[in-house]
């Protein structure tokens, strides 16, 4: 499948700031519309066998998977223990910036992506550099050197071991594997509209 046309002119989403004034939780200018508590039942059960988050535990993370350059994935890696490094929001951005670093160095092409607190989905495509394990080791190393540099009293590892990944296999499932995506926040009732959430992303909106 051919790159995203629309990659090339998406907006530098990891530029987004906190607000000065005003609520301390709404920050995105994004507005899925549809996507409210209550109104994401069908994506929940239609991507049900996508994402099996109770298993993102040790063992059940993949390690050094067979890739392939072009192919599209949904990628989940998870913080060690769940802990809860990204609540906030300076930290959640480490995230977001080294998602747009693997755009912009070419070893990948987002498609959509979500930073909950303590996990990343990312729908990706990879593209002809590196395997898609190098990649994603690079984001976590990214990650853990920015957290490092807020918070130099960090010593602990920040992700668990390996991470779960997804090969799609056709593009009619790509729009409902990103809604389910941004949808994660609605789930996890930390928001009631994805418009209240300010870190995620997705070239159809």
């Amino acid at each position: 499948m051919q790159a995203n046309p629309h990659l090339a002119e998406r907006k530098a989403f990891a530029c987004k700031q906190a607000p000065t004034g005003g609520s301390p939780t709404v920050y995105s200018e994004h507005c899925w519309h549809g996507l409210k508590r209550g109104a994401y039942n069908h994506v929940n059960e239609a991507m049900s066998g996508f994402f099996h988050e109770s298993s993102f535990h040790g063992k059940a993370l993949r390690r050094g998977r067979h890739s392939v350059p072009g192919n599209i994935y949904i990628v989940t890696i998870v913080t060690k223990q769940r802990h809860f490094w990204f609540q906030r929001f300076d930290s959640a951005r480490v995230v977001v910036r080294a998602l747009l670093n693997s755009d912009r160095q070419g070893f990948s092409s987002t498609y959509a992506f979500v930073v909950m607190p303590d996990h990343l989905h990312w729908l990706v495509q990879l593209e002809n550099k590196e395997p898609l394990s190098r990649v994603v080791q690079r984001v976590k190393s990214e990650v853990t050197r920015g957290l490092r540099q807020q918070e130099t009293n960090i010593h602990n590892q920040v992700w668990q071991a390996g991470f779960h990944d997804h090969a799609m296999r056709n593009e009619e499932s790509l729009i409902r594997a990103a809604r389910y995506i941004v949808a994660n926040p609605l789930r996890a009732g930390l928001c009631r509209s994805v418009r209240e959430y300010p870190h995620w992303d997705c070239v159809w909106v």
